[in-house]
């Protein structure tokens, strides 16, 4: 069994100067072994997308599940679920 482990962070300008605000979103996933280096390059894609995706949503005030590409229960093209919205 591998472990991946992704995690986003992005610092903005806050309101008063010299200051900001930070967002950071990670998760670590278990992925099955004997995947192909295509299929571990695509999971990795997916789970970094979704972390991305959520911090962006947190920042612009919108749930992650009308920002960027919609979750589902379904598997994604490798099999990995999103969790529902």
């Amino acid at each position: 069994m591998l472990k991946l482990n992704a995690s986003y962070s992005k610092k903005v300008p806050a309101g008063e100067e010299y200051s900001s605000q930070s967002y950071h979103a990670s998760v670590e996933v278990e992925l099955p072994d004997g995947l192909s280096p295509d299929q571990l390059q695509a999971r990795i894609h997916e789970t970094f997308d979704l972390v991305r995706n959520s911090v962006e949503a947190e920042l612009h005030g919108k749930s992650p599940a009308n920002y960027g590409r919609k979750w589902s229960e379904k598997p994604c093209k490798t099999g990995l679920k999103h969790p529902p919205a």
